[in-house]
């Protein structure tokens, strides 16, 4: 997909699917981070990142367990299908430490 499609299908189609299943999923904050065009006109090696905040990882890891949990992971996984390409994406998992 172009950067804008892939924009577009994330804030318009797969943002709501979060949202609609974000208490089954224990998220309790996500944010959409859109890359946009670097300084110099380089394109930025990434479309976007999201920020997704659980309640605990323990919260996170009994979501995994939870028929509700899992269902809402695979409707997730399968739009995710459709717009990401899982091949050159990665998962960072990180503790925050909010500055300001």
């Amino acid at each position: 997909l172009s950067r804008e499609d892939f924009q577009r299908h994330w804030s318009e189609v797969h943002a709501p699917l979060v949202t609609s299943l974000a208490d089954a999923l224990g998220i309790v904050s996500y944010k959409q981070i859109h890359a946009l065009a670097s300084e110099g006109n380089a394109d930025p090696v990434f479309d976007g990142f999201a920020h997704v905040v659980f309640g605990s990882m323990e919260a996170f890891k009994a979501m995994l367990t939870t028929t509700a949990g899992r269902s809402a992971a695979r409707i997730l996984w399968d739009d995710e299908k459709q717009f990401l390409d899982r091949s050159r994406s990665s998962i960072v998992w990180g503790a925050e430490h909010s500055i300001i």
